[in-house]
């Protein structure tokens, strides 16, 4: 059993883990040792851990602290080596920091809202919308599903094509699915903008924020996604596209099939294959291999930080809580860490400060960072 445990950390350090181990070792360490006055160490600890180091000598522990560890690390993986899913959904449910009392002006994480802009300007709020409800525009019915998802189905082909446009708000989320049947899930700060029925010889759809796709196989019709600085062309595949204004890179990862990503700018294509991501920033196009955990963390409602900047944390914060942030002058500090998205923005900012030397203050809707 102890062995068994011993090779799934050993594996974890080798970055060999599958997706469950991987989630088992990270929920074990969030959900154990936060609420420890050894956070702080025990936090170096585990960026060496995930960066496969051994654990450094200046971040030595108290004996019997690292007992503890050690002893229930071991215990806790062989249980859940025994339960499987059992042990991992019980982690699951478990959260990080749960103890914090609830603070003044403190936000909730993000719900499922969006606005649909028909294209005759009306602004409907799908998430006000009755389950199995219609709505008729130019020939197509928009239908919000019992899953919550809107969808498309045409009735009169005769009726001239209308964009719609469905935009998340931040601390929102949605989903719907295209006139094709492609499926996208939009994170917060998003906009989508489509017609309501496809024609001619591509499907053209238009990204400002962030969003994953399940592009609906069509061959003799390609799949064009166009966002600042960049056009991606698929047959059918999933991907991940952030194209955030804010943000000074728009990103393209793909989880599986092929695209071609052209950059604007420069006109230059280059293919991706599954597990790369490209980056366009101006005239520059770069593409390396991608850590789908990080990139995906968002579908599995979790923020995964791995060495990830202050300024790009807060920005990300700013849009799943609806908070301001002022992304200039922030303390130079990177974090290692895998929490739930179903936190409350000071369990988040409270887990954060027990890793750093930051003071994260919640005054109204905004949010400053300044050093203890």
């Amino acid at each position: 059993m102890e062995k068994n445990a011993k090779q799934l950390i050993e594996k974890y350090k080798a970055g060999n883990c599958m997706e469950e181990e991987r989630k088992l070792v990270e929920q074990y360490f969030n959900v154990l040792v936060q609420g420890s006055t050894e956070w702080p160490k025990l936090s170096k600890m585990r960026e060496s851990f995930e960066s496969g180091k051994d654990i450094p000598q200046q971040y030595p522990l108290r004996r019997n602290t690292f007992w503890f560890w050690k002893k229930y690390g071991i215990a806790v993986a062989c249980l859940l080596l025994i339960g499987g899913w059992l042990g991992y959904t019980y982690l699951e449910k478990e959260e990080p920091a749960a103890s914090i009392p609830m603070v003044e002006n403190d936000a909730l994480p993000a719900s499922n809202q969006a606005i649909l802009v028909l294209g005759d300007g009306r602004r409907i709020d799908v998430d006000a919308m009755g389950s199995d409800s219609l709505i008729r525009e130019m020939g197509v019915n928009i239908q919000k599903n019992s899953d919550g998802t809107i969808s498309y189905q045409e009735v009169d082909d005769d009726m001239p094509v209308s964009y719609n446009q469905i935009i998340t708000p931040k601390g929102g989320m949605y989903r719907v699915s295209l006139p094709d049947g492609t499926k996208v899930k939009l994170n917060a700060g998003t906009s989508l903008r489509y017609p309501n029925r496809f024609v001619g010889g591509t499907r053209e759809v238009e990204l400002v924020g962030e969003a994953y796709f399940e592009v609906k196989t069509n061959p003799s019709q390609p799949f064009v996604v166009k966002s600042r600085g960049q056009e991606v062309q698929v047959l059918g595949t999933k991907f991940n596209i952030t194209a955030y204004a804010e943000d000074a890179k728009v990103r393209t990862t793909l989880a599986e099939g092929k695209i071609n990503l052209k950059n604007l700018s420069t006109g230059a294509v280059k293919p991706l294959i599954p597990g790369q991501q490209a980056e366009v920033q101006g005239g520059r196009l770069t593409v390396q291999e991608a850590d789908l955990t990080q990139v995906m963390a968002w579908l599995d409602n979790t923020f995964v930080f791995k060495g990830t900047d202050i300024r790009d944390i807060m920005l990300e914060l700013s849009r799943w809580y609806d908070v301001e942030v002022d992304p200039r002058n922030l303390p130079n500090e990177t974090f290692y860490a895998t929490l739930p998205r179903t936190l409350r923005l000071s369990q988040v900012l409270a887990a954060l400060e027990h890793t750093s030397t930051l003071k994260f203050t919640i005054q109204g809707r905004r949010v400053t960072v300044q050093y203890r």
